[in-house]
């Protein structure tokens, strides 16, 4: 039978592996700007901020450099640039797909048309 100091080590021993495993796996600090310092863009930058916060997004991030702009398309070089498109919808602006309400409608023999 294990001793009550065995267990308490033990237990410091775990939750120093679950803490550090979580500050791992955290978002890194994301550089996240306005071009002209609206209030729509200042609502996207807000709506990554939260978005970098909520969901673990460390492997996904390849910059971290990110310019919100009005009017602009989407891209990546020489700065990721996002345009206000998804303002107001997480799940979009996250880059998650929406769901198909019909799908046996858009699909024909079990391929999409």
């Amino acid at each position: 039978m294990l001793s009550r100091k065995d267990i308490q080590s033990t237990m410091i021993v775990v939750a120093i592996a679950l803490v550090s495993a979580r500050v791992a796996a955290q978002t890194p600090k994301l550089n996240i700007r306005t071009k002209h310092g609206i209030p729509m863009e200042e609502q996207r930058r807000e709506q990554m901020e939260r978005l970098a916060r909520q969901y673990d997004l460390k492997k996904f991030t390849v910059t971290r450099d990110i310019m919100a702009e009005r009017g602009a398309m989407n891209h990546s070089h020489p700065l990721l640039t996002l345009s206000l498109r998804f303002l107001g919808k997480d799940a979009r602006a996250a880059g998650t797909p929406r769901r198909v309400d019909n799908c046996e409608s858009k699909t024909r023999g079990g391929k999409f048309a």
